[in-house]
């Protein structure tokens, strides 16, 4: 799952797909994500740059609700390729948790779903370091 972005970004500048750029906006949400799923089937790209899972967006599709804290709502078309790009922070536990609903779902991904190989990436350990940590700097103020 590792792109090498530069390679795609030529590839969407040539020509070959039309690019739309919803910037992010500091403020809460804005319906970015449902914004982006009802343009999805007009684009071949749907990418993350910025931000990790504590943002997040609901989208309907068929009759089911899909709440994605990481994946681009381009995930849900089948012609969209989804990428998370190199601002991104990846929790790997919530990405597989939000990829378990799509397999249920029988909604497929294979080969339209990359993460970038310079993306943060946060894993169960990271998290357990990062909480002793902060109680060892919480007990030293004590």
């Amino acid at each position: 799952m590792v792109l090498i972005l530069p390679l795609l970004l030529s590839w969407a500048l040539s020509g070959a797909t039309k690019v739309f750029l919803y910037p992010p906006h500091k403020s809460s949400s804005k319906g970015k994500g449902k914004l982006v799923d009802m343009i999805c089937p007009n684009y071949t790209i749907c990418a993350r740059f910025n931000g990790g899972a504590n943002a997040g967006h609901t989208v309907y599709a068929n009759g089911k609700k899909y709440v994605f804290h990481l994946l681009p709502s381009g995930m849900l078309h089948s012609k969209c390729t989804n990428i998370i790009g190199n601002g991104c922070v990846v929790d790997m536990e919530g990405i597989f948790e939000e990829m378990k609903k799509l397999d249920r779902d029988k909604i497929e991904y294979k080969n339209r779903f990359f993460i970038s190989d310079r993306a943060q990436i946060v894993t169960k350990g990271l998290r357990i370091a990062d909480a002793q940590f902060e109680d060892n700097k919480k007990s030293n103020f004590d």
